[in-house]
């Protein structure tokens, strides 16, 4: 919510004012923000792809908490609720990210799913519809071709410093430097976590990541159909988010960020840690 709200908030504060430096640094206004993506909204995350990311975790669990029953406080007041929804899908749609707009109309579209269940072909025609409505005001829709071949470019590229390095990897801190060596151009990351992984950390961080990666949705599917646990439809939701966003930038290297996403796996992790000590204490009474 502050990061859709300081991003409107200091768009409107910088035209007016200049604030001290020292209050800057406590709001998070573009202290190390890219001058360059004045147009898009980013508040107090370091740049747009950042705040959309960490904008569409917050739509995610916010939804999951909404489309079921619960007796948690936030679903009181359902009316504020999807107040704060809309919000956050406003502060997605001013990030102007094609990814993270694609990945929030398919959270919608879910959600809508859960929410009439007896009316999927009513919904199914309305979404249908408002995808051709979407389309027109579709953020920096005239460049998308352009943006594509730019990301195909950049993961040959990613690819051809991988192959510098297959084994051990040119290191996170390594990667520019090898992609400006081998193209004349900078390029911070790879904007894809698979590639960034490997051109980093070579076959083992790459195969780490593969098997993480499957290791997780198999566990997560199998405790969904064991245990049913109300935290565990949270993870169903935010893990896929992550790696969806994962396919065409690389957001990980945002500390912001990936606080937050440790975080999640971190609670996933201690989640099976309680569900196995549940069924060990379960199978020890019997």
């Amino acid at each position: 919510m502050y990061i859709t709200i300081s991003g409107f908030a200091f768009h409107w504060l910088n035209q007016v004012l200049t604030l001290p430096t020292w209050l800057k640094f406590l709001l998070g206004d573009l202290l190390w923000g890219y001058a360059a993506n004045q147009n898009r909204l980013f508040g107090s995350a370091y740049n747009p792809n950042d705040a959309c990311c960490l904008l569409l975790i917050a739509l995610g669990l916010l939804l999951t908490q909404l489309s079921h029953e619960s007796v948690h406080p936030f679903t009181r007041w359902p009316l504020a609720n999807w107040c704060f929804v809309g919000l956050l899908c406003v502060g997605i749609y001013q990030t102007k990210s094609r990814t993270g707009l694609m990945i929030m109309i398919a959270i919608l579209m879910m959600t809508a799913y859960q929410l009439c269940r007896h009316h999927r072909l009513l919904v199914t025609t309305i979404l249908i519809t408002s995808s051709l409505i979407i389309w027109h005001v579709f953020p920096r829709s005239a460049s998308t071709v352009t943006a594509l071949q730019s990301r195909l470019t950049i993961w040959h590229n990613s690819f051809a410093v991988f192959k510098q390095a297959p084994f051990l990897g040119v290191t996170y801190f390594g990667f520019a430097r090898r992609y400006l060596q081998l193209t004349g151009t900078y390029v911070p990351h790879a904007h894809d976590i698979l590639l960034m992984l490997l051109a980093s950390f070579g076959i083992l961080g790459g195969v780490g990541f593969i098997y993480l990666v499957l290791s997780s949705g198999w566990h997560l599917t199998k405790y969904w159909h064991q245990y049913r646990t109300p935290n565990l439809r949270y993870f169903m939701m935010t893990l896929p988010i992550i790696l969806a966003y994962g396919l065409t930038d690389f957001v990980l290297s945002s500390m912001q960020v990936l606080i937050i996403i440790l975080l999640i796996i971190a609670c996933w992790h201690h989640e099976q840690q309680l569900s196995t000590n549940s069924l060990i204490a379960a199978t020890s009474h019997r």
